[in-house]
């Protein structure tokens, strides 16, 4: 009895740790919808090819701002939208979807971990890498149904709001009046267009971002790919092999 109980303690236990190991959600592509008022009919820049260190760095990126108690107007300190492990586990199904989406379609996703589920949309428009969330660790974004008529400071009562960083920005939509409007759930980042290869024939589709672009030095970028590398962001191989890319421009 104690041998099989043994037996069955670790299996559990190991059940446990293989659950943890593997993506619990799912990332698929989808059609534009016909009532998405934003993207319906626009010219998307897909498909897109980035590299894994180039996905993790965005993903890493990307911070939002929670309310500390439901009714009050305070903000909480910024936190990261992805935690290490989710990125890990998620990336390289991120890099294969956006590989493969077409120009009417989006990749959705719905990601489940310890903290709740985080839900929305990539897609590439206007040259950048838009991310669109419907839900962050397992917030609405709303805080009630009633919520939308119940404005604040010019803001409507909501749960958390992205906060954006380095290049990003939020995303803004303008009317036929010229009046623009904020998006603070959906975060757009820019992406390096590759470079072009001879006369332009067999050149690469899409856009490709394989080392920091923003501007900074060459001792910059080499601490940038120290951190990931530190953080687990990205392999021993892939930071000796941008380390020697950064090498070769110097």
């Amino acid at each position: 009895m104690l041998v099989l109980f043994l037996c069955c303690s670790v299996w559990i236990f190991w059940g446990e740790v293989a659950a943890e190991s593997k993506l619990r959600g799912k990332i698929s592509i989808q059609h534009v919808q016909k009532d998405d008022e934003f993207l319906r009919g626009k010219k998307l820049g897909h498909p897109l090819k980035l590299d894994p260190m180039s996905i993790k760095r965005i993903m890493w990126d990307l911070h939002f701002l929670g309310k500390f108690v439901v009714t009050s107007d305070t903000w909480g300190d910024p936190e990261r939208v992805f935690d290490k492990k989710t990125i890990a586990l998620t990336s390289d199904h991120f890099v294969k979807k956006l590989g493969a989406v077409k120009p009417g379609e989006i990749v959705h996703f719905s990601i489940h971990t310890k903290r709740g589920e985080t839900s929305g949309d990539v897609f590439v428009l206007d040259h950048a890498l838009n991310w669109r969330f419907s839900r962050i660790q397992g917030m609405d974004r709303l805080v009630d149904h009633q919520s939308v008529a119940q404005e604040t400071g010019g803001e409507i009562l909501v749960n958390w709001k992205l906060e954006p960083r380095k290049k990003q920005k939020y995303f803004y939509s303008e009317n036929t009046l010229g009046f623009k409007t904020r998006y603070d759930y959906w975060i757009t980042a820019p992406i390096r267009e590759p470079k072009a290869s001879g006369s332009g024939v067999g050149a690469p589709t899409g856009r490709q971002e394989t080392l920091p672009s923003d501007g900074s030095t060459t001792k910059e970028k080499l601490k940038t790919l120290k951190e990931w590398k530190e953080e687990n962001l990205i392999s021993e191989e892939d930071y000796k092999k941008k380390v020697e890319q950064l090498l070769e421009q110097f």
